[in-house]
């Protein structure tokens, strides 16, 4: 780990590193001072003037992050998902019972660590001013360009990309073949079923066992996906450390050409 950017282990303090609130105030500040009126809330921004260049870079940078930084806050959403399953009696009506609810959470934190790979990629595209179109955006294509091979950014990239890797396989599994499948919640799965509709059905004691099974794979899943955010909060941190020159670089390079932007110039003079 460098420096103490081990600190950043949660996608709140990653929101507060002082690369990403630069980058995030910096989108704001410029987005506000263009865009048209009654325009703060919509999908697609207008604006009263096509932004500059230099100004476009800020604000694509901070669109991009923003989305990226979403993607973080989802990885632990999902593992607090797993606590919080209260069925109202539609869900029961519907089938909605303990281990597909598991089911349910396990395969969307495994599908949010691509979404939030996907993310990055596209957002070190935008620091980098590639223009690659979004559908093109490969781990190949980012580490292999000219501009970002001779920095160290691959290196943390490959690091992000070699934590979640393990579930890479599980990912494409889950979108194009079969659900997730494990001994336990297969077990508890089967349990479920029996205690329903069997001579199980009023087993004090079989109904027990699926409780205990049920807090193992909570306990479990709870251990890792927590364990595999926070190598992945820290490794980000030591990211946008990297970033944060080469992203200074580039707006400066782009104001040199396009002009400052006023009001971010106004808000230094008002410090």
């Amino acid at each position: 780990m460098t420096g103490n950017q081990s600190k950043y282990n949660s996608s709140e303090l990653l929101a507060h590193h002082p690369f990403a609130h630069l980058v995030l105030q910096g989108a704001v500040k410029i987005t506000a001072s263009i865009q048209a009126k009654d325009a703060a809330f919509k999908g697609d921004v207008e604006y009263k003037r096509d932004p500059t260049q230099a100004e476009f870079y800020y604000i694509t940078v901070g669109a991009s992050l923003a989305h990226f930084l979403s993607t973080c806050q989802q990885l632990e959403h999902c593992v607090l998902y797993f606590s919080s399953f209260s069925p109202t009696a539609k869900m029961k009506r519907a089938g909605i019972a303990k281990h597909s609810y598991l089911l349910y959470c396990i395969e969307n934190y495994i599908i949010r660590t691509q979404s939030f790979y996907d993310r990055l990629l596209r957002f070190i595209d935008k620091v980098f001013c590639l223009y690659n179109p979004s559908r093109l955006i490969s781990h190949e294509l980012i580490i292999g360009n000219t501009h970002v091979k001779h920095t160290k950014v691959p290196t943390k990239i490959k690091t992000l990309r070699k934590l979640i890797k393990g579930y890479y396989r599980d990912r494409n599994e889950i979108m194009h073949e079969n659900q997730y499948l494990e001994d336990d919640l297969l077990r508890l799965e089967g349990y479920t079923i029996l205690s329903t509709d069997s001579p199980y059905k009023d087993d004090k004691y079989f109904k027990l066992r699926i409780k205990s099974l049920t807090r193992q794979i909570i306990k479990g899943k709870t251990g890792e996906f927590t364990k595999v955010n926070k190598k992945i909060f820290i490794t980000v941190a030591e990211l946008f450390k990297t970033l944060s020159p080469l992203y200074d670089e580039k707006r400066k390079e782009l104001e040199s050409i396009h002009g400052r932007i006023e009001v971010l110039v106004e808000n230094q003079e008002n410090r």
